[in-house]
């Protein structure tokens, strides 16, 4: 969907940081203006969360047109995710497209909430010598149909009682400015590598759990081992992993294998079925 402003006053108008509470009172009045009814009331409550954390350095000097552009292009970016896919786009918002203008390149990213997202995109931008612009992230509590719809908006007020229910999840919305990108091809293959390295990162985060429990497993086995090794040696490599899996170190993958065969015929094979983390 796609929402034509109309390039009057107040939508040029630059917005005036005095507090959150009067910029709020501002882009609510414009929102009236642009939108009604249930669509007026979601964007409010949208723009309520999307604007949580900005700072005055973010908003103060841009129009009231960009940044509504910008909460909505996020609006109608939400509503439809595939499973646990990362949604990613990477354009130049465009006011006969996209109802606002940027200066710079966007990255838009949409993901279940789990930790390392921003970090891992950022990584990734930097491995390529992109200059990062600005960075902003929010966490909005959503209720999907079947198909990836958005169904919900959960407001923040009812977050508490919503958390845990099948029904509601988390998701991360991050934002990201970059150097201004011309080329199709080049943007494509951004999104499609930003894509690949949030997939990496979910596999890591669905199996912490099972790489945690594979390092108890090891620890369990240096404790039944009686003979070739000093017993010193034993406990500090006890301690190391102890060390290791309280917090101190990430657990990106892990796969088993084991001898085969006998004598000089023994070969190493891998325990195809112990993949975890990025080997899976």
């Amino acid at each position: 969907m796609i929402l034509i402003i109309e390039e009057n006053i107040v939508a040029m108008s630059l917005v005036a940081f005095s507090n959150k509470e009067t910029f709020l009172k501002q882009l609510h009045e414009y929102i009236d203006e642009q939108l009604s009814g249930a669509d007026a009331i979601n964007m409010k409550e949208f723009s309520n969360q999307y604007f949580e954390q900005s700072s005055p350095e973010e908003l103060e000097g841009k129009t009231l047109g960009d940044l509504f552009g910008a909460a909505y292009t996020w609006w109608n970016f939400i509503q439809q995710v595939n499973g646990d896919e990362a949604k990613v786009r990477v354009f130049n918002p465009t006011l006969e497209e996209d109802g606002w203008l940027c200066g710079h390149t966007v990255i838009a990213v949409l993901q279940r909430d789990m930790p390392f997202l921003v970090d891992s995109i950022r990584i990734e931008i930097n491995s390529r010598n992109i200059s990062l612009h600005g960075v902003k992230s929010c966490v909005i509590s959503v209720a999907r149909d079947e198909e990836g719809k958005l169904a919900q908006l959960v407001a923040n007020g009812d977050r508490k009682s919503k958390r845990g229910q099948a029904s509601y999840r988390e998701e991360a919305l991050i934002y990201l400015e970059i150097n201004r990108h011309t080329n199709d091809d080049q943007m494509f293959e951004l999104a499609d590598s930003l894509r690949s390295v949030l997939q990496d990162v979910n596999r890591v985060v669905e199996d912490y759990h099972p790489l945690l429990e594979r390092v108890d497993q090891v620890r369990q086995n240096l404790a039944i081992v009686k003979k070739g090794v000093e017993k010193a040696d034993l406990a500090e490599a006890d301690e190391f992993l102890n060390w290791m899996a309280n917090g101190h170190f990430t657990f990106l993958g892990h796969v088993e294998y084991f001898f085969e065969g006998k004598n000089d015929k023994r070969i190493l094979k891998e325990k195809t079925d112990s993949r975890l983390g990025l080997f899976s």
